[in-house]
């Protein structure tokens, strides 16, 4: 009986192949082996803010929107426009 071991040891070899080449992306290693993670001024500007507040507001928007239309539902003033009903309709059934 013949046993090919080629295989199992081909794929080891590929493996520590693939572990030995270094890595390139947005985060580093540093010589001490820790990792270091760098932020754009963008991203920061953003996180501190910048989009933050247009979303809260946004929110806060739809949260004043969909109080109106509940009020209009529970007074039986909340009318429903057929012809866009029937256009949203046309346009999902045509992949729109």
């Amino acid at each position: 009986m013949k046993i090919d071991n080629n295989g199992r040891i081909n794929s080891i070899q590929s493996y520590q192949k693939n572990n030995s080449t270094p890595k390139t992306g947005s985060v580093n290693t540093n010589r001490s082996g820790r990792d270091e993670v760098s932020i754009s001024s963008e991203a920061l500007e953003m996180a501190q803010g910048g989009l933050m507040q247009t979303d809260a507001r946004q929110r806060a928007e739809h949260r004043e929107k969909l109080e109106q239309i509940k009020q209009s539902v529970k007074n039986g003033t909340y009318e429903i426009d057929p012809g866009k009903v029937a256009e949203k309709i046309a346009r999902y059934l045509l992949g729109e």
